[in-house]
């Protein structure tokens, strides 16, 4: 065997220590995963991500999303029609304080939940006593100086037939400071036969109407739309110096604000009584039919979303 000189000695001990080296940084380093970043993403557990896709409410082109740091809107009425067996009348904490009689609850076609509230009225009647309910006792006195906002979710088939005229629709009714007498209602009708201004509005303490809307705002057949109107309670409207005012939307959109039409007949008058339908028409409706409605809200306490002109409004 041929000897080592030092040097080469010195060399041969150098390449041992780091080939040495090399295999003991090998071992303490971990094997490679060998899954995809996904399955180990999956193994990782749940996390604080938004999952893929947009949220469900962003689907529709009218859903309204509050600030996150909003509170949800104070409501006096929250029918959703969901606590009763289907089949139950659409009464009780979750529905009408009066249930009219062709007013059950349905799951044809439902807005939100399980549940909706079917409205019914005969062939050959006027509708009252069948045809929609009454918020009484969960909604209270409103007096001057009071606001409220009303939003319903409305399902109308194609082959519902409304009168001939124009619909009641949502309805405020109000009274003499005493409670004795009633100064008639605050009443949005649906005229779905005016094909320029869909929308009539009166109060029937003044008689003086007001035609609003657009034929793009005209009721929209097979499909869920949302409906809301405020009030600002005074005897006063707000082109006189007070501050009685009227907004509708639909949809989401503004479809009208008055601000020369009082809602109150006296100061000392007050509110009371939402009537949701309640009434076909003088002439009776052509057929057995129906239409449906869901999450009915009411608030006296101002909401925290806004409209896109920065008006508060319920939405959705």
């Amino acid at each position: 065997m041929e000897s080592l000189t030092p040097v080469s000695y010195r060399r041969s001990m150098r390449s041992v220590l780091l080939i040495a080296l090399a295999l003991a940084a090998c071992e303490s380093t971990p094997e490679a995963d060998p899954r995809s970043s996904d399955a180990l993403a999956a193994d990782a557990g749940p996390t604080d991500a938004a999952p893929d896709g947009p949220r469900p409410d962003a689907a529709r082109p009218d859903a309204q999303t509050p600030d996150a740091a909003a509170p949800e809107p104070v409501l006096v009425v929250d029918a959703d029609f969901e606590d009763r067996a289907l089949g139950d009348a659409c009464g009780g904490p979750d529905g009408f304080d009066e249930s009219f009689s062709r007013s059950v609850r349905d799951d044809t076609h439902v807005f939100r939940g399980e549940h909706a509230c079917r409205l019914g009225v005969p062939q050959g009647r006027n509708g009252f006593g069948s045809f929609g309910g009454i918020i009484n006792g969960k909604l209270g006195r409103l007096h001057a100086g009071d606001e409220v906002w009303i939003r319903l979710a409305l399902y109308v088939p194609a082959d519902f037939e409304f009168n001939e005229g124009r619909s009641k629709f949502v309805r405020l009714r109000t009274f003499e400071a005493a409670g004795e007498e009633s100064w008639g209602y605050l009443d949005w009708y649906l005229a779905t036969r005016d094909d320029r201004n869909p929308h009539h509005w009166i109060y029937e303490g003044t008689q003086q109407w007001r035609r609003k809307g657009n034929p793009a705002q005209q009721v929209v057949r097979d499909a869920w739309e949302t409906y809301e109107v405020y009030y600002h309670l005074d005897d006063v409207p707000v082109s006189e110096g007070g501050d009685a005012r009227i907004r509708l939307w639909k949809n989401g959109e503004l479809v009208a604000e008055i601000t020369d039409q009082r809602t109150l007949v006296e100061p000392d008058g007050f509110a009371r009584g939402l009537l949701i339908f309640t009434y076909f028409g003088n002439e009776g409706s052509p057929r057995d039919q129906n239409l449906w409605l869901d999450d009915l809200q009411v608030a006296i306490e101002e909401p925290p979303l806004r409209d896109a002109a920065g008006n508060p409004f319920l939405g959705g």
